[in-house]
C-alpha cells in the first residue's frame, strides 16, 4: 500500500552579496603514478561554500565570488585512494590546470570476507507519514555550482558489521534527468560527522523514472556488498549522501529543488553541509530517510583471505 506524503518546505534565508564577481577555474585531476583522470574528486575552498566535484574523467570547473574570496585561500582536492592535496587559489590561474594526487600508500590490501549463517539488522528509516524538504540548495551561492551538497545522518550500530543494502528515499520536482551520488561514512565526534572511515567509492545514479505527481520517488536499494564493508569498533556512525553530478532536462531553464527528504523526530537530528570544505551543519528534529541493512559479525562466524590484488569478492553464505 503506498503512502499519501504529505511534504512541509521550510526554507533557510541567507544574506547575498550585492555585488558578485564570478570567477571560472577549470582543469583537471589526475593520477601521479599512471597520469589517468580520477573521476569524483572532491574540490573544495577552505571553510567556504564554494567547491565543485570533478567529472567521471577528472575534469573540473570551480566558480567563486572574487570579492568573498582571496587568491591565498587554499583549495582542498581529495579523493577516495588518495593523499589529500591543498594548493593556494592563485596557483590555478592558468587556462588548462592539471592537479597531480598521489596515491594513498595505506590503502589496504583486498580481502575476501565469508559469513556463516548472519543475522542481519538495519538501522535507520526510509519511510514515513510526513516528509520534511528542507530547501538547502537555497543556501549554495549563485556563483557555484550544486556539485559536493552533502546530507548525513547519524545511526547507532554493532560493533561488528558487513554492510549490505543502503535503502535512500529522495524527491525533487521537475526538470531533473538524473542524480550521480556517493555514499561516504564517517565515524562521529561529539556528536557530529568527522573523518571518512571508508575507502571504497561508493557512487550509484538514481532516475526519476518512477516520480510521483508531488515530487517524490519510490526508496532505492543500492547494494552494498560487492563493496566489501566491513565496520568494527563504532558504537554509531555517520552515513552521508553526496550529490556528484545533476543532469537537467533544459538546461538554460531554473534550477529546481533536489533533497534527500527527513521526518519530524524531537529526538533526533541530520546534518548537511554545502561543500566538501564547508562546515556540517545541524538540522534539530530531523530524521533522514535513509538506512542500512548489514550482517552482524559475531566472534567465529567470519573468515578473512587478504589478497594482493586490488579485486574485491565477498562471499555470504
Amino acid at each position: 500500500m503506498k503512502y499519501l506524503y504529505c511534504i512541509v518546505f521550510i526554507t533557510y534565508l541567507f544574506p547575498l552579496s550585492v555585488i558578485a564577481q564570478s570567477v571560472n577555474v577549470s582543469g583537471s585531476v589526475i593520477n601521479q603514478n599512471n597520469k589517468v583522470g580520477i573521476p569524483f574528486v572532491s574540490i573544495g575552498i577552505k571553510t567556504s561554500s564554494y567547491g565543485t566535484v570533478a567529472d567521471s574523467s577528472g575534469n573540473f570547473q570551480l566558480l567563486y565570488d572574487s570579492k568573498v574570496i582571496s587568491q591565498t585561500d587554499s583549495v582542498i582536492f581529495t579523493a577516495v585512494g588518495y593523499n589529500r592535496l591543498a594548493v593556494e587559489l592563485k596557483s590555478l590561474a592558468t587556462a588548462n590546470n592539471q592537479v597531480i594526487l598521489s596515491p594513498d600508500p595505506n590503502l589496504l590490501s583486498a580481502v575476501t570476507i565469508s559469513i556463516k549463517s548472519p543475522s542481519i539488522k538495519t538501522y535507520g528509516k526510509s519511510s514515513a507519514m510526513l516528509i520534511l524538504a528542507p530547501s538547502l540548495y537555497k543556501a549554495i551561492p549563485k556563483e557555484s555550482d550544486e556539485k559536493g551538497r552533502e546530507q548525513a545522518m547519524i545511526l547507532k550500530v554493532d560493533k561488528d558489521i558487513f554492510l549490505r543494502e543502503l535503502v535512500l528515499n529522495a524527491g525533487w520536482f521537475k526538470n531533473v534527468e538524473n542524480i550521480k551520488f556517493r555514499m561516504n561514512i564517517y565515524d562521529v565526534k561529539e556528536g557530529m560527522p568527522d573523518a571518512r572511515i571508508i575507502e571504497k567509492d561508493v557512487v550509484f545514479d538514481i532516475h526519476p523514472d518512477t516520480i510521483r505527481k508531488i515530487g517524490m520517488v519510490e526508496p532505492r536499494t543500492i547494494d552494498l556488498r560487492k563493496y566489501n564493508i566491513r565496520l568494527q569498533g563504532y558504537k554509531e556512525i555517520a552515513v552521508g549522501i553526496e550529490m556528484l553530478d545533476i543532469d537537467y532536462v533544459h538546461k538554460d531553464s531554473v534550477k529546481t529543488v533536489f533533497f534527500i527528504p527527513s521526518a519530524p523526530n524531537p529526538l533526533k537530528s541530520s546534518f548537511y553541509r554545502l561543500k566538501s570544505q564547508s562546515a556540517w551543519e545541524k538540522l534539530n528534529t530531523s530524521n533522514l530517510m535513509l538506512k542500512l541493512e548489514a550482517s552482524v559479525i559475531k566472534k567465529g562466524d567470519v573468515q578473512v583471505e587478504e589478497k594482493d590484488s586490488l579485486d574485491i569478492n565477498a562471499v555470504l553464505y
